[in-house]
């Protein structure tokens, strides 16, 4: 359930990047749905050797949940996880943490900046900012 749309940036270096929204409600079932969402998107990626990948979008799940801890087992470097503190929604008084930029193969990249934008009137959900570098091609083969 709900969407992703996977773009190829052609730049000098050309990269991935993927625009996720995963299902929203609550339960062990969505968890697993969430779940099952980023596996599909990992296979995407391992299939078409897609690297290096920037995943973003909301996620609808905590920080420590089955989700991201799918996306770290899988060899994404979470963005948020520089600041653990940062939430994003709701929008006008934010009290947890819903949405995510995640870097794959997670040597690939650098943070060079993350914050979460104080802005409550854009959505219900506040945006998150991440500036990235990549480093050298030799570091982005897919992790098997």
């Amino acid at each position: 359930p709900r969407s992703a749309l996977v773009v190829k940036v052609f730049a000098p270096e050309p990269y991935y990047v993927i625009a996720a929204h995963l299902i929203s409600d609550d339960g062990d079932w969505a968890e697993q749905k969430r779940v099952e969402s980023i596996e599909q998107l990992f296979a995407f990626i391992q299939d078409r050797g897609l690297a290096p990948v920037i995943l973003m979008g909301d996620l609808n799940a905590n920080r420590d949940s089955l989700t991201l801890n799918c996306l770290r087992q899988k060899g994404f470097f979470v963005i948020n996880d520089l600041d653990p503190a940062a939430n994003s929604w709701p929008a006008d008084h934010p009290e947890i943490l819903l949405d995510y930029i995640a870097v794959y193969p997670a040597e690939s990249a650098e943070c060079l900046e993350y914050y979460v934008v104080d802005d409550d009137h854009t959505s219900d959900h506040r945006p998150v900012y991440g500036k990235l570098r990549f480093h050298s091609r030799e570091c982005c083969n897919p992790v098997e």
